[in-house]
């Protein structure tokens, strides 16, 4: 472990170190040879009821962006989302309203990641191919479709930029795995397993004020991960993309930066871990993640009430053979 420069007592694993989190940090066969679930396994029906506890005055907030054809692409991510209405009058006093939908699951949007969103050496978490994933069927296996019972846990809000005394960490700055500790500190809550897990940099926040940061992110640095595993993190989430970008450990820049025709000739080691989060998570741990939550009204909800938890419900759109779905999670006081 090194410590990174300018920053006091923050510890940067190692390339090395970052790599055996694949066999470290992994879940495989911790719930079956045939699991498709991952640590939605961790949400019990003990902690869903939990959860359900921590409701008190019945105020719903919600934690997804609008999808709107007008503005496709809020945090400049190259994301699709077209809208084509037809609008049908029956006889002359009756008229009908339905719609053709193409949208981008990845990239700006409020959006949770299923583990075959992405295989590392050729496999899906658990061990399945990488080949069950093809441009034809979709992912046969480790589909969003796997989450139809939803997700219903308890929510943890952690305020990075509130442990710093800041507004919004700023382009690039990373949530380190003492950041995670200090705000649960500062908060008095502490993040257990079959939690869903929300981190707040201050990013959407930023980008709302300045716009969109050159590709530069938030996110949890790679040296979170066994912090995330060990607590037993059942959804990651942040509102930001979840992995910070750059990542520190090869490309200073997003491979969607790079021409296709060029991205092949790329050294491997300036790319293997250009997304470590999420690789090592989806892969290894087979655990969920959501990019991009709105959590600033959720902010303000937390600090009135002086509690950071409260009851999460997320429900994916049950696309069979999707890698991820829109969402728009909803915390429950």
């Amino acid at each position: 472990m090194s410590t990174e420069e300018g920053v006091t007592a923050r510890t940067i694993p190692s390339r090395e170190e970052v790599l055996s989190y694949f066999e470290r940090l992994s879940n495989w066969g911790r719930w079956g040879e045939d699991d498709q679930l991952g640590t939605l396994n961790l949400i019990t029906p003990q902690k869903r009821l939990e959860a359900i506890a921590l409701v008190r005055d019945g105020a719903v907030i919600p934690l997804g962006m609008d999808l709107d054809p007008e503005n496709p692409d809020p945090i400049g991510r190259e994301t699709v989302l077209k809208r084509e209405t037809a609008v049908h009058h029956l006889g002359h006093r009756i008229q009908g309203t339905r719609e053709v939908i193409e949208m981008q699951t990845h990239g700006s949007p409020t959006h949770m990641d299923a583990p075959s969103h992405m295989a590392w050496d050729g496999k899906l978490y658990n061990g399945y191919p990488a080949s069950e994933v093809t441009p034809e069927s979709g992912a046969r296996k480790m589909g969003i479709e796997n989450a139809r019972g939803g997700v219903v846990s308890r929510g943890v809000l952690l305020d990075i930029p509130g442990l710093r005394g800041v507004d919004w960490l700023e382009p690039g700055e990373a949530i380190y795995p003492e950041d995670l500790d200090g705000a649960e500190e500062r908060q008095g809550v502490r993040v257990r397993e079959g939690d869903v897990l929300i981190a707040r940099t201050g990013y959407l926040r930023r980008v709302e004020v300045q716009g969109p940061a050159d590709r530069r992110c938030n996110g949890y640095h790679a040296g979170c991960l066994p912090w995330l595993h060990e607590r037993g993190v059942s959804v990651i989430s942040s509102d930001a993309l979840n992995d910070i970008q750059p990542s520190g450990y090869g490309l200073t820049t997003q491979i969607i930066d790079i021409p296709v025709e060029e991205r092949s000739k790329i050294p491997n080691e300036e790319v293997e871990l250009l997304l470590p989060v999420h690789c090592v998570a989806l892969v290894a741990m087979g655990a969920w993640l959501i990019d991009n939550v709105v959590v600033e009204q959720l902010l303000e909800a937390c600090r009135e009430r002086g509690r950071w938890e409260f009851l999460i419900t997320i429900e994916p759109l049950r696309w069979v053979g999707s890698s991820g779905s829109q969402v728009n999670p909803l915390a429950i006081f």
